[in-house]
């Protein structure tokens, strides 16, 4: 879907390898103004590919829906206009995860200032981002999922070990 951010056009969808990744919220933009939309690329994680031979868009990011729809100011915007049928990234060979652990019952007395919540953040394999978000002893408040196409070395040396010698 052709959205505007700052007067530029970007494209925007979900494309069907991320319609049940981070809940269905992980959007691919398509953008060819790099230096114009500094307020896109600070919302954008995990890697943003460049394609040289794309005449229209030459960059590609991702982020949250909600994120987007902040950005575009468009508050009818709804998950299911950016779904699409057809994948156009590659497939990830990672994710980068990122997740906010929801406070206690307990209410901290603080005498300045805001309390901040823990962050955990790392990288998993596509097929075990289930259990990172679900299976752990942390409750996350928000999860948040993006794609990476390259091995992460920490991510490497892990699956290694796993994989043994066998």
């Amino acid at each position: 879907m052709f959205l505007e951010i700052s007067g530029k056009i970007i494209n925007a969808s979900i494309e069907p390898q991320f319609h049940s990744v981070s809940s269905g919220n992980l959007v691919t933009v398509q953008f060819s103004d790099w230096e114009s939309l500094p307020d896109l690329r600070k919302h954008l994680q995990g890697e943003v590919r460049f394609s040289q031979s794309s005449r229209e868009f030459t960059f590609t990011g991702y982020t949250q829906f909600l994120d987007l729809k902040l950005l575009v100011g468009a508050s009818k915007l709804a998950l299911k206009d950016l779904k699409i049928d057809t994948n156009f990234s590659p497939a990830p060979a990672a994710y980068y995860y990122l997740g906010w652990e929801e406070a206690g019952d307990e209410i901290e007395e603080v005498e300045c200032g805001p309390v901040e919540s823990d962050v955990w953040m790392g990288y998993t394999l596509p097929e075990d981002i289930e259990a990172i978000r679900w299976s752990s002893d942390i409750s996350y408040e928000q999860f948040y999922v993006y794609p990476v196409f390259q091995m992460p070395k920490e991510l490497a040396a892990e699956f290694a070990i796993r994989s043994g010698p066998c």
